[in-house]
């Protein structure tokens, strides 16, 4: 179980697809997660489960596989456990002011504990997601609450690479992680957007669109989404989860893709890439 004891120097909290995409990302020689150790990491236990749920989301050979696996057993050592009568009164507050009717996932855990931690060590909490639906559901309550700020895989590879000296961390080897991050989410997202754009193709029609709007508004939403990093893609991928059975090619690649994985990440890279053309980051 994770103690306040040690260095104070950054509060951080992590999410599932955070950890895995940045384990998936790293070199052989554990660069990017010695980095990440050095950090005051603290993980609620449903981040972790949601970690060993969906760390096979692809597949990868075998050194890789165990390599994730040694590394996610260590991060245990992160968790951080709230008393129980505490943390449920905690994560009622969250619910009710976020207006949270989903099922309570590890957003709502790392946001409650972000709470706790910001008020017992009177510091502020940099929780990293990219689910950005549940950004925008509990980054008011952030700024309310005064905790601290919700970032992503993009601000996190940013944030390591600006701790350390050059020497240490060039320019180069962040630009190689932001591309291989990109490469992550773009994966499945290109599946289903290929799915999507085939069945269009053999299906679209005035008499087709009449009969299931909806679908086709899923359809569009998600081939403009992708392409543009408009919220229509989270929003045709949502409509897909929610009545399986309308594409079942889609339906496959859903059951392997982590739900919060949307296309915000790639754009942001590209933006990020562009500007350390133009004003690179500083060090220390």
């Amino acid at each position: 179980m994770k103690s306040l004891v040690g260095k104070m120097n950054n509060i951080t909290i992590l999410d599932a697809c955070t950890i895995i995409n940045i384990l998936h990302i790293d070199d052989e020689d554990d660069f990017l997660f010695k980095q990440l150790r050095d950090m005051q990491i603290f993980l609620p236990q449903i981040v972790m489960e949601e970690v060993y749920k969906n760390r096979r989301k692809e597949k990868v050979d075998e050194s890789k596989e165990h390599q994730i696996d040694k590394n996610i057993g260590i991060l245990n050592s992160n968790i951080y456990e709230v008393d129980k009568t505490s943390n449920d009164e905690i994560i009622t507050r969250v619910k009710d002011f976020a207006k949270h009717i989903k099922k309570e996932n590890g957003e709502l855990y790392a946001t409650a504990l972000a709470l706790k931690l910001s008020r017992d060590l009177n510091n502020r909490v940099f929780f990293y997601t990219d689910d950005y639906p549940a950004r925008q559901e509990f980054e008011d309550f952030f700024e309310y609450q005064q905790i601290g700020y919700i970032q992503d895989s993009v601000d996190l590879l940013v944030y390591l690479y600006r701790l350390k000296t050059s020497d240490f961390f060039p320019k180069k080897k962040l630009q190689n992680y932001l591309s291989l991050l990109s490469i992550e989410y773009s994966k499945e997202q290109k599946k289903i957007v290929d799915i999507a754009e085939a069945y269009k193709q053999k299906f679209d029609s005035v008499q087709n669109r009449r009969k299931d709007r909806a679908l086709f508004s899923a359809i569009d939403g998600i081939i403009d989404g992708f392409y543009t990093g408009k919220n229509s893609y989270e929003e045709g991928v949502r409509f897909f989860r929610n009545n399986k059975g309308k594409i079942s090619a889609i339906d496959k690649v859903l059951q392997v893709m982590v739900e919060n994985e949307f296309p915000k990440i790639p754009a942001k890279v590209k933006i990020t890439l562009t500007r350390m053309n133009n004003c690179d980051i500083i060090q220390i």
